[in-house]
């Protein structure tokens, strides 16, 4: 069904309805028979699951086919077939397709270029704990999201607000390590974005009150490919994520995409509306397609504030989200919008710049007007662990709550242990000698006339000699002592060294 609305109210009226299409999907990897035939195509699927849970099956076929193919079934063995409501979308001559079987019965996928064999997935009952967890997508390009999700129960029974663990490896059969908690809704269902930065294995795990294990995933995997991906691939990749178009696609005006700077040059763009997002492609000077989805609440604010024609520019990448505070962000090449879902913080922030460090500017911005509960009681020694002056202890909160985790140095407890770490890593720049490298998220350092430094601060904007900075243990700067994280300006006297993340 195609919503004729505003433009900017797009992502708003499909939001529901793309949660409700992805909740409803199962994705299970589960150990594979194959069904080989003729045309070059290739099925493989599990022979038998337990009743209740969720059937994948993966599609090969030769060359780069793109496509939709039916899934048909048959309960007479072959003799007659009738067409489901499933179907397979192909991209590159690689597909997947997950539901939830009622009983025993033979399958074949079927376009109109080939048929494949028939093969039969039998369903048996089954009186314990299940899960079923998988991926939206085996392979992905750098930049874009994936979704995990799957299905709980007990014996047939869906398990509501069932508490899952996901968990990671580098390899199927190696350590797995905790990647996050997440819950069920109220029919069995979960659901977690991830935006993976290197090839992984994935399965999901049901725990119990008490955090034992009732049931664990087959592992499920997501590698990392290079390559170009097109606006109607993706769009098939993401069905149930975004619903159906709501209009054709269009190009983006060459003037537009030059006003974007995209970093490495870009040469055209063009964009297509969904009930849930758009998707927005990207064609690099390098000759590389990119398309990521600009969705929910960073669709809002990007198109509030001009989309592509305005300051924003072209996405970057898709969203992250499962961050702390529950916080999604996403990079555009003209800054970054961030999206607060905390009781505390709960809207949406925008900082501008031209590196992947707006990310976290723009997190540090959605902390402004915090205060402490009383002297050096706050949520961010909270996480430290400590009870010390918290300047630097709130930078480091804010790139992890970015997801820049990795660009500083480890968890310092002190002030003086986060210069010394600074100090040696030869990160830090003079400003006497360097101001070119000041740019939004550069992490200042200030001198207030002892000749080290005493205090930190976040770059938000240069204006001449004026830095404009978000700060943590500070005053607002009208003479009340209560202290916060809060919007100051600063002169450039005052700059003692500072570094950039994105160097570290």
């Amino acid at each position: 069904m195609s919503l004729t609305v505003p433009r900017p109210s797009i992502a708003r009226a499909g939001a529901l309805a793309g949660l409700a299409l992805l909740l409803s999907v199962l994705l299970v990897a589960v150990a594979p028979s194959r069904a080989e035939a003729a045309m070059g195509v290739t099925v493989t699927a599990p022979s038998r699951i337990d009743k209740g849970t969720s059937v994948r099956i993966n599609v090969a076929t030769s060359g780069d086919w793109d496509g939709y193919a039916a899934i048909d079934l048959s309960y007479d063995g072959g003799r007659s077939w009738s067409r489901t409501a499933h179907g397979v979308p192909i991209v590159n001559g690689y597909g997947t397709e997950d539901w939830n079987p009622t009983g025993t019965a033979m399958y074949r996928v079927r376009s109109d270029d080939f048929v494949s064999d028939p093969f039969t997935v039998a369903v048996r009952s089954y009186n314990g704990f299940s899960i079923s967890g998988g991926i939206s997508a085996p392979r992905y390009r750098y930049g874009e999201s994936l979704w995990i999700n799957g299905y709980a129960a007990a014996a047939t029974r869906s398990v509501n607000d069932g508490l899952i663990m996901i968990e990671s490896s580098t390899t199927r059969n190696g350590s797995y390590n905790l990647l996050t908690y997440i819950r069920t809704d109220a029919d069995g269902y979960y659901y977690y974005r991830l935006r993976p930065t290197d090839t992984r294995y994935y399965r999901t795990v049901l725990l119990d009150a008490n955090g034992r294990r009732l049931a664990t995933s087959q592992p499920f995997y997501a590698g990392k490919v290079g390559g170009s991906m097109r606006l109607e691939e993706r769009a098939i990749q993401l069905r149930w994520v975004i619903g159906t178009a709501t209009g054709p696609a269009r190009n983006i005006s060459s003037s537009s995409v030059a006003n974007a700077q995209f970093p490495g040059g870009a040469t055209a763009a063009r964009y297509r509306e969904y009930q849930a997002g758009t998707l927005i492609e990207i064609t690099r000077s390098s000759g590389i397609i990119d398309t990521f989805l600009v969705s929910w609440k960073h669709l809002w604010e990007y198109e509030e504030r001009g989309a592509w024609d305005g300051a924003l520019g072209l996405p970057m990448r898709d969203v992250r989200c499962g961050l702390a505070e529950q916080g999604c962000v996403q990079w555009f090449s003209g800054g970054s919008v961030y999206v607060n879902n905390s009781r505390l913080a709960n809207d949406r922030y925008v900082a501008y710049g031209r590196t992947d460090q707006t990310e976290f500017v723009a997190m540090a911005l959605s902390q402004q007007g915090y205060e402490e509960r009383s002297w050096r009681r706050n949520k961010y020694n909270d996480w430290m662990g400590a009870n010390t002056a918290w300047c630097a202890t709130f930078v480091q909160y804010a790139l992890l709550a970015s997801g820049h985790d990795y660009q500083q140095p480890s968890k310092s407890t002190t002030y003086e242990t986060y210069v010394s770490r600074l100090r040696s890593s030869g990160t830090l720049v003079n400003p006497d000698r360097d101001r070119s490298q000041l740019q939004p998220g550069s992490v200042l350092l200030f001198d207030w006339g002892t000749g080290n430094p005493s205090h930190s601060g976040i770059l938000v904007k240069r204006e001449g000699n004026t830095l404009w900075t978000i700060e943590g243990n500070t005053t607002d700067g009208s003479g009340d002592p209560q202290r916060g994280v809060y919007y100051r300006a600063r002169g450039m006297e005052s700059l003692w060294h500072y570094y950039n993340p994105k160097d570290w």
